[in-house]
């Protein structure tokens, strides 16, 4: 029996190891990212699909399972790692953009 595993919010950190650790076990990996070219080194490296997806979207979001189902099978292990960066002194940090990134991290 063969594991499926999706990755929202891929990226080149945490999210990277993860999947080639899941790879590496033998588990079929989904990557799931709102820019899927910085995803195409990683998926060919791990022989894993590549969807666009925004966290934010609950519309993308159905269509990314949807789509995950169709391609791979039942999802077995999901993993929920998206962010925005915000960089910058601390006193400078535009309070928006902070609420931005606690919405996508915590509630996407």
């Amino acid at each position: 029996m063969s594991i499926n595993a999706l990755i929202i919010g891929a990226g080149r950190g945490l999210s990277a190891s993860v999947a080639r650790l899941f790879a590496a076990q033998g588990i079929t990996v989904g990557l799931a990212a709102r820019n899927t070219d910085k995803l195409a080194g990683l998926a060919s490296e791990i022989d894993a699909r590549a969807y666009q997806c925004d966290a934010t979207d609950p519309v993308a979001i159905t269509k990314l399972f949807d789509a995950f189902d169709t391609d791979v099978g039942g999802l077995d292990i999901m993993v929920y790692n998206p962010n925005v960066m915000v960089r910058g002194p601390i006193a400078e940090v535009d309070p928006e953009e902070t609420k931005n990134t606690i919405m996508v991290s915590a509630y996407g």
